[in-house]
């Protein structure tokens, strides 16, 4: 079995390997992750992750191949803890199959081929409960100490690590009433801890130095692990003062000599006890980390007021993680590890090992969970390590099957054996196919930046992973400092996290483009982390909301662009390329609106066209059939008043087979001041938005009614198109 074991760690080492320079681009938390110990100070991440890629950093001298094989390496060693924790709770087959689904699995693939903690983190929290396991069942210290020291290495690895806190405490405290059990001391600690307790408490209340030293080393403990407490604080004081009592008799009747104690025993218990003190460096650490040298401790903060943040919609966030939970795992790995969970709790009578497991299990799935929701996070990879402790479980529930008395039902597990291994690795494949291009566009964009645009003022949309890749400061593109572009300056615009059309759009109303770079990724976001407001069509909604994941089967195409602003009287700049102009960036009013209240809606011709001029109008339909039909319609202004008052022209009713594409109808001036636009079945579909005309020859009002002349006044434009043919010749004045 454990050559066995040793070849699936190298067939995960090995498969991994293959694919490390697999996606050419990272996302801007693995910039974060590469720099992170540049500058501690203010930093949010945790110093395991970066410190593992800094020394391996200064073997290969490049940081994002560094990041890369930390998570592979790491993801590959956690085969090792994952066998023996399955071992234990269960047997060496169930865990054999546990490891065969870790290595099948899409989820855990994928995400330590990036430059990502979780691998490194997964790996620490197998070890740390391993550690436990092997500890109770062989009654040594020294595995427990091992294990809590891995658990505080997860902890410095990433920030759910925070949970293995209390399991950590239950352990420790757990392994002392066994050992005071085991030497028959239990019967005179509920003698004593009683007595002293109430003790301690009379001095709390009756001596204020000691309620005083008491609160001090309460509030000393906080500041490693704040929390928010609810009840009255005097409670959770003479709470401390009772648990800080009975860890004190435990560690005394530890090391106090039993009858019939192992030879051994008076150099074996001491250092037993040395290991566990030692073994809480990692969280004496991170205290020291995060208030001294990093001086951030914005996840426990977080969670602090996390009670807080339950208020609102966290229903839909919770419901959308535990829809997610057994996609990410595989629905028929899902299934086994529901079968080995409920047969946990139905055995587990007769080994207190596997309820120990399933309580823990029930509790690091409950808080990550909550950890989740409280703060937001969404994306598949949070659930990364959850992942990997629902293994065991699938592989007890696949180790029930086909070692059943049945016939059928053996051959039935061996057949689920093969169809959770096939669905995960297909799975697994077409991931890693369809996810190959996330932020491919944005890569190959910095890198035209840096190979010629050496010495311009280059603005962009994305800041890290552009600077990262340019090798070079970079202008930051917002809503604000988009008004200090001037000619001569370059602007990189991000599809994944802005929306081109609205940008290009702006940008082309006050100055002259030139395109000079387009860049373009296509990817299937089949685990969702790659959406980013669903392409650009929704930039209201936030990218990692929950309701992205319904997007992760459709195609994403984005895009990045490079344009150059021109000077606007000479029309020169520096790179030759395609001139941009408001015609080419699609729709003005992406908006759609539902148009109950109101069925007409037209607009001033400022430069009203001579009598007999061909006049074309184009629309966008919003949507195919009926629901977005319209009609184009003309007014006029017969008494002067700038309001249009009689009805001129009408096209008939114009229909689209699919959403977005244009009806064209064209009329003849009738001279004077005339007023555009479209009617349509009241309850239609159109596009509406908020926004200002291109190029200024349509009003700033659109003028609207429910069944008669348009007389009602509203800032809105839509995408209607205008143009003037007058004989062979045609003046394009196109708004929309």
């Amino acid at each position: 079995m454990k050559k066995w074991v040793f070849a699936i760690f190298l067939a995960n080492l090995l498969a991994r390997i293959a694919f490390v320079n697999w996606h050419p681009a990272v996302y801007t938390d693995s910039v974060d992750y590469m720099t992170a110990l540049e500058r501690i100070r203010g930093t949010i991440i945790l110093p395991a992750y970066p410190f593992a890629i800094n020394q391996l950093n200064r073997i290969t001298d490049d940081p994002q191949l560094s990041g890369r094989l930390v998570s592979i390496i790491f993801a590959a060693l956690a085969v090792f803890p994952l066998f023996g924790l399955t071992r234990i709770v269960y047997n060496r087959r169930a865990a054999l199959f546990a490891v065969l689904f870790y290595t099948a699995s899409p989820l855990i693939f994928r995400w330590s081929l990036r430059i990502f903690p979780h691998g490194m983190y997964s790996f620490f929290v197998l070890a740390f409960l391993y550690g436990v396991f092997r500890a109770f069942e062989i009654r040594s210290p020294f595995w427990l100490a091992a294990g809590i020291f891995s658990g505080g290495t997860a902890i410095l690895t990433y920030p759910t690590g925070l949970v293995l806190v209390p399991a950590a405490a239950f352990a420790a405290l757990a392994f002392f009433l066994a050992a005071a059990g085991a030497d028959r001391r239990l019967k005179t600690g509920r003698v004593a801890f009683p007595a002293g307790w109430a003790l301690l408490a009379g001095a709390f209340f009756l001596l204020p130095a000691a309620r005083e030293g008491a609160v001090s080393a309460f509030e000393f403990l906080l500041g490693f692990f704040p929390v928010s407490l609810v009840g009255p604080p005097v409670a959770w004081h003479l709470l401390f003062l009772g648990t800080g009592w009975a860890l004190l008799l435990l560690v005394v009747s530890y090391l106090i000599p039993a009858p019939g104690h192992r030879k051994g025993w008076w150099y074996r218990r001491p250092l037993g006890l040395l290991a566990l003190t030692l073994s809480a460096a990692p969280y004496v650490f991170l205290h020291v980390w995060q208030h001294h040298l990093a001086q951030s401790a914005w996840y426990q903060e977080g969670m602090r007021t996390s009670l807080m943040s339950l208020a609102g919609r966290w229903e839909e966030w919770l419901r959308y993680y535990l829809v997610a939970y057994p996609y990410v795992l595989v629905y028929p790995v899902a299934v086994l590890a529901g079968l080995g969970l409920i047969f946990t709790f139905i055995r587990g009578a007769r080994r207190r090992v596997q309820w120990g497991w399933a309580a823990f299990y029930l509790y690091f799935f409950a808080s990550v969970m909550y950890t989740l929701v409280v703060n937001r996070w969404w994306t598949p990879r949070y659930l990364y390590m959850l992942t990997a402790a629902a293994l065991p479980l699938a592989g007890y529930g696949t180790d029930l099957l086909v070692s059943a008395r049945h016939r059928v039902l053996r051959l039935a597990g061996w057949a689920a054996l093969a169809i959770a291994l096939a669905s995960s690795t297909v799975f697994t494949g077409l991931v890693l196919r369809w996810s190959r291009e996330s932020f491919a566009d944005i890569k190959r964009s910095a890198e035209f930046v840096r190979d010629n645009l050496e010495g311009r003022t280059v603005y962009s949309s994305e800041i890290r992973k552009v600077a990262w890749w340019a090798r070079r400061p970079l202008r930051g593109y917002t809503a604000t400092s988009r008004r200090q572009v001037r000619p001569g300056d370059y602007v990189l615009l991000v599809g994944w996290h802005t929306n081109l059309n609205t940008e290009l759009r702006w940008l082309a109303a006050r100055h002259r483009l030139r395109e000079v770079n387009r860049e373009r990724a296509v990817i299937r976001p089949l685990l969702a982390d790659d959406i980013v407001d669903w392409a650009g069509r929704n930039l209201n909604r936030r990218a990692n909301h929950p309701v992205c994941w319904e997007e992760r089967f459709n195609v994403q195409t984005l895009e990045s662009v490079i344009v150059e602003v021109l000077d606007p009287e000479t029309g020169l700049g520096v790179d030759e390329g395609r001139i941009l102009t408001p015609y080419d960036f699609g729709l003005w009013a992406e908006g759609e609106e539902h148009a109950t209240y109101f069925d007409v809606g037209v607009w001033e011709l400022l430069s009203p066209p001579e009598a007999g001029t061909n006049v074309i109008l184009e629309l966008a339909h919003a949507r195919a059939g009926q629901d977005g039909a319209f009609r184009f319609v003309v007014y006029a202004d017969t008494t002067g008043d700038g309001r249009p008052d009689r009805l001129v022209a009408e096209s008939p009713f114009f229909e689209a087979e699919r959403p977005d594409r244009w009806s064209r109808w064209e009329f003849t001036a009738p001279g004077g001041r005339i007023f555009v636009g479209s009617r349509w079945r009241l309850g239609a579909w159109v596009y509406h938005g908020r926004g200002d005309w291109p190029e200024g020859n349509l009003g700033e009002v659109m003028f609207y009614s429910r069944g008669g002349i348009p007389a009602g006044r509203a800032h809105r434009i839509t995408n209607l198109r205008v143009s003037f043919q007058d004989g062979e010749e045609e003046n394009s004045e196109r708004s929309r």
